[in-house]
């Protein structure tokens, strides 16, 4: 799982978690401030009451209360009755019937939805809660009461916190789904970052040293963004000083090295002339063979060199591969001979398009190619060229008979230096250096071809193919 996607849903569990808790903290405090309110609403009314009657008392107007009493349910549907007694007799009631009888009584404490004790004159006291409010008169005492149908009550209480939840979960919806657009938002804005450093990392590791993070941020990931383009600049300018270093050291062994080669030649030569066995020749060659092995290493690094340095230049000119494949066969005849190898070459039957290319690096990359399959095939084996030409191009394949590309080299395999793990002490012959195949690289490219493996089937042999983009002129050789 990415790093955006944990961000993101983190975030966004912690926004839904956030909400969840929010909503049902509204919803409670609702349904306390609703219970709170209806009782209230009863002993606002309870002292409205009780105000009445007072007035009406002192001022013998049994009319005014008795009227008030029976406007009372109009103005609260949940309202069950109310009445006023004083001195014991009922001086106001919902039901004039009772009007002038005596105090309905007093019942225990009401069960109902949590209001203060309370009577009623008729019905399950459970069903009902009421609330009693004293009336000050100046000459006796009397108590207003009302009574609530508690199922109603409830009721209306559930239905409001119903109409509360629905508005609650709308605005907690729309609230969620901006939460989630801002979680990820934020989780783009912190893992973009980190994927640009990732990228960047893998790209130096790969060997582009120019790279670089673009840096629009002041906080901790704009400074590390900071310090990996400090250190990426001292990498390319340690790559820098070596390859100079690399170049100014082959260039300077370049010419020692062609020197003592002639030197050797001369001296070879010299006892070749003298005629009988010299004691020293068979010494001699040996200096000779390892003479030729540092000059074609320098050789290598002097490629590398030109191409670090963009001073690869390539002479092209028509080329018929048939041709330079023939040289190259026949410069490892006798290797191949020795070690006990077959060499096949391409039908002659088939017409190959000639290729714009420079003679002396296509030749370069196939005796790369055939020495490393000579390299690696037993004795009784066999190194094949093949060529596949079409209208565009023309594709080479060297294949060999030998122990193939282990699965975890395939990739860096035309990297410079790279070389498996046994490969100097499996290989045949004067030890490679590794830049063969990155040299081979670099030439195929720079022609506009492609270069790799053919076929990645460990321990049925190595196989590597290249192209080349046909010629203008389209003849066939």
């Amino acid at each position: 799982m990415s790093l955006r996607l944990r961000l993101g849903l983190a975030i966004s569990l912690a926004v839904a978690g956030a909400l969840i808790g929010m909503s049902a903290l509204l919803w409670l405090t609702e349904r306390r401030l609703l219970h709170a309110g209806a009782l209230a609403r009863a002993e606002t009314m309870a002292r409205a009451l009780a105000q009445v009657a007072e007035e009406a008392v002192v001022g013998d107007n049994d009319l005014l209360a008795i009227h008030y009493v029976r406007e009372l349910p109009k103005e609260d549907p949940a309202l069950r009755l109310a009445y006023v007694v004083v001195d014991g007799r009922v001086f106001a009631h919902t039901d004039s019937r009772l009007i002038g009888g005596p105090d309905p009584g007093l019942g225990g404490p009401d069960p109902g939805l949590g209001g203060p004790e309370g009577v009623l004159p008729a019905g399950d006291p459970r069903d009902a809660w009421t609330w009693r409010q004293p009336v000050r008169l100046p000459n006796g005492a009397g108590t207003a009461v009302v009574a609530y149908d508690a199922t109603r009550v409830a009721r209306r209480i559930a239905e409001d916190l119903r109409a509360t939840a629905i508005r609650i979960s709308e605005i907690a919806f729309v609230m969620l789904l901006a939460g989630l657009a801002v979680g990820w938002k934020l989780a783009e804005t912190f893992s973009r970052p980190i994927a640009q450093l990732e990228g960047a990392a893998g790209a130096i590791g790969s060997g582009r040293l120019e790279t670089r993070i673009p840096v629009t941020r002041k906080d901790e990931l704009g400074r590390l963004a900071l310090r990996f383009n400090a250190m990426a600049g001292q990498l390319q300018e340690l790559d820098r000083m070596k390859r100079d270093f690399v170049a100014a050291v082959t260039h300077e062994l370049k010419s020692p090295l062609a020197a003592i080669e002639s030197y050797l030649a001369l001296m070879l030569y010299e006892a070749r002339r003298a005629g009988g066995a010299h004691p020293f020749e068979k010494d001699l060659k040996s200096i000779r063979a390892q003479t030729a092995r540092l000059s074609r290493f320098i050789g290598d690094l002097l490629d590398i060199a030109k191409i670090e340095r963009a001073e690869f230049a390539l002479q092209r000119a028509p080329v018929a591969l048939p041709a330079i494949i023939e040289e190259v066969v026949h410069s490892f005849a006798p290797m191949a001979e020795e070690a006990g190898i077959r060499l096949l070459t391409p039908a002659p039957a088939a017409a190959v398009p000639v290729v714009s290319a420079d003679p002396d690096r296509v030749r370069q990359v196939l005796f790369n190619l055939v020495s490393n399959a000579l390299k690696f095939t037993p004795r009784g084996g066999t190194v094949e060229i093949r060529l596949e030409p079409s209208a565009a191009e023309v594709a080479c394949t060297v294949t060999d008979s030998g122990p193939g590309i282990p699965a975890e080299l395939r990739e860096r395999l035309f990297r410079r230096f790279v070389q498996g793990p046994n490969a100097r002490a499996a290989a045949r012959g004067p030890k490679g250096t590794g830049l063969g195949l990155a040299i081979s690289k670099e030439i195929v490219e720079a022609h506009g071809g492609r270069i790799g493996l053919a076929d990645e089937r460990a321990g049925s042999g190595a196989s590597f193919r290249f192209t080349l983009p046909c010629g203008n002129g389209g003849g066939a050789a």
